[in-house]
């Protein structure tokens, strides 16, 4: 009895002490797991994200709002676009090295004053990239009217010169956009108008149907239902398979 009584509570401390090691181990890969987790996450947390920023100068007081980005020399760099005069209106082509450097580019005019921040968009289908802005027109004479500027690229990162459309407004542009509105597969504008008085509305779009060839037609007016339009999106919010417009303007 006593022999059995032996194997007996040692087989129940065999267990015991099994057990009691499979939780040690249990805790200790736990403890390391965690361990190796919170290392991770410090060193990623610790990692920048990005480098130092590189300045660089152009001596010129950047307008119109944030930069465009494209290749607008067509070398696979990307390229910056930088409104740099109002009165009137310039932009600047800054030529990228593909290193994230750029070089000093070329001024060139939009035909008017007050320029919206630039919209890249080949509107007369040579597969270049031209230059599109709203602004106001800067001859004394022009009664305060809004255009667009359009300026054609020469696909090595100049520009020709600017022509301008009238948009039927006696203000200026303050954004533009670029959509196939009629689905022929021509590039359309789309422009806000920051104030429309000689139209009955308070602020209003302006519509430019494409011919393809980086000519308009005239311009047609809507209203934006608001005052002091400053933005204009084009997406189907309806579902309809149609561009829609949509305005952002003050009540």
């Amino acid at each position: 009895m006593t022999r059995n009584s032996t194997h007996k509570y040692s087989f129940v401390f065999v267990v015991f002490l099994t057990f009691v090691l499979m939780l040690a181990i249990a805790f200790s890969a736990r403890s390391s797991a965690q361990g190796r987790i919170s290392d991770s996450s410090t060193s990623v947390a610790s990692e920048p994200l990005f480098l130092p920023p590189i300045v660089q100068q152009w001596g010129i007081q950047p307008m119109g709002g944030s930069p465009v980005s494209a290749d607008v020399n067509q070398d696979g760099k990307p390229d910056l676009i930088v409104m740099v005069g109002g009165y009137p209106s310039i932009f600047e082509v800054l030529l990228g090295n593909g290193d994230g450097t750029i070089q000093p580019g070329e001024l060139d005019p939009t035909g008017g004053q007050a320029a919206s921040k630039p919209v890249i968009a080949d509107v007369d289908k040579d597969g270049k990239p031209d230059v599109l802005v709203g602004q106001a027109c800067a001859a004394v004479d022009c009664g305060g009217a809004a255009l667009a500027g359009i300026v054609l690229g020469n696909g090595n990162g100049t520009f020709r010169s600017p022509f301008v459309y009238d948009l039927g407004v006696s203000s200026f542009s303050s954004s533009i956009a670029v959509a196939d509105l009629n689905r022929d597969g021509k590039s359309d504008l789309v422009l806000t108008d920051w104030r429309c008085a000689n139209t009955g509305f308070e602020s209003c779009v302006s519509i430019l149907i494409a011919e393809g060839n980086g000519r308009f037609r005239p311009a047609v007016v809507y209203d934006a239902g608001g005052s002091n339009a400053a933005e204009i999106i084009i997406a189907d919010v309806n579902g309809d398979g149609k561009p829609d417009l949509l305005a952002v303007s003050s009540p």
